[in-house]
């Protein structure tokens, strides 16, 4: 959101948002929501209008993108964390978003990624994993630990390894080089960041 009511601030402010304009990227992704589904933040229209005024303007960057694609964000699990101290909703997360994301992009005709539940069991979605459990993925229930990150790289280099290859009309070059990494990674937990630029690189050459 462009004027959120809580202390992450606007995606229109940030450093990244003026770099993505200067990098002459061939493919942009987006992601946003899990912060804008806090209470105090949450409004459907204003959601759905900036998300769609930032896909247009990384539309008409010049040169213009081979492809952008949006990506529905991971659905949170219902922990104290989340719901109580972060303030986020997790029902806005699993629902509203998802619908959101998928309109601005079959209006807009870019691509959509889903990692919705990725990280959740299909048979009760609600499930919080706990720690050493196979499937946890969160110390808090929103941010993804490195073994998740490797499992969100990974999805996400399954569905534009295909796109890639056939746009660019050639075989995609795989690289042990990130493209692009945090300068400093938090060294909080749980991380916002991988705690090393290894697990992404590490997951796409996987693909």
């Amino acid at each position: 959101m462009r004027e959120p009511k809580t202390h992450e601030g606007s995606i229109f402010h940030t450093r990244k948002y003026w770099d993505v304009k200067t990098w002459k990227a061939d493919y942009i992704l987006i992601m946003l929501g899990t912060n804008d589904s806090k209470e105090d933040n949450w409004d459907p229209s204003l959601y759905e209008n900036d998300l769609g005024d930032l896909a247009d303007e990384m539309s008409s960057l010049d040169p213009k993108p081979k492809g952008i694609f949006l990506l529905i964000p991971p659905r949170l699990e219902p922990t104290e964390q989340v719901v109580a101290q972060m303030k986020m909703q997790p029902n806005v997360v699993a629902y509203d978003i998802p619908r959101i994301v998928r309109s601005i992009a079959d209006n807009k005709g870019m691509g959509l990624i889903n990692l919705s539940m990725i990280y959740q069991d299909p048979l009760d979605p609600d499930r919080v994993f706990a720690k050493g459990e196979k499937g946890f993925w969160s110390g808090d229930g929103c941010h993804p630990n490195d073994e998740a990150y490797q499992i969100m790289a990974k999805e996400i280099a399954d569905h534009l390894t295909p796109f890639l290859a056939q746009n660019d009309n050639k075989e995609v070059v795989k690289t042990d080089e990130p493209s692009k990494q945090p300068s400093q990674v938090p060294v909080s937990r749980p991380s916002i960041y991988p705690t090393s630029p290894d697990i992404i690189t590490s997951a796409i050459a996987d693909v």
